[in-house]
C-alpha cells in the first residue's frame, strides 16, 4: 500500500490525471457528435464505439501511460528514486503497473458513464 501510495502522489501534477478524466469524455463526444448526425441503431454505435476503443485507444493509452511514467521517474532523478530505496524492485513496478490499471479501469467507468448519461437524456 505504501508503494501504491507513493506512485499516487507522484503523478499529482502530471499529464496522467488530465488524460485519465478528458479522454474518455472527448472520444465519447466525438463518436455520439459522429452517431447523432447519422441514423444509426444503437446497438452499432456500442459495437463501433468498443471496436474502435479497443483496436485504436488502449494499445496508444498504455503505451502512453507507461511513458509519462517513466518520463516521471528520469525527471525526477534520472531513476535514482527507483534503484536506490530499500523497497523491492517487484513492488515498485506492481506499484506502477496498478497506478496504470486503475487509471485504465477509471477511464474506463467515466467512458461507460458519459455513454449512458448521454443516452438516457436523448431518450
Amino acid at each position: 500500500m505504501k508503494v501504491l501510495h507513493s506512485e499516487i502522489i507522484k503523478t499529482k501534477r502530471t499529464p496522467l490525471r488530465y488524460i485519465t478524466f478528458l479522454l474518455p469524455v472527448l472520444f465519447s463526444s466525438a463518436l455520439l457528435w459522429y452517431s447523432s448526425e447519422r441514423s444509426l441503431f444503437d446497438f452499432y454505435i456500442h459495437q463501433a464505439f468498443f471496436e474502435i476503443w479497443t483496436a485504436m485507444v488502449v494499445p496508444i493509452m498504455a503505451g502512453l501511460l507507461f511513458g509519462l511514467a517513466a518520463n516521471q521517474e528520469e525527471n525526477a532523478g534520472g531513476f535514482i528514486n527507483l534503484f536506490c530505496n530499500n523497497f523491492e524492485r517487484s513492488k515498485l513496478y506492481i506499484g506502477k503497473f496498478l497506478v496504470i490499471a486503475l487509471s485504465m479501469q477509471i477511464i474506463g467507468m467515466i467512458r461507460q458513464w458519459y455513454i449512458l448519461m448521454f443516452k438516457s437524456l436523448r431518450g
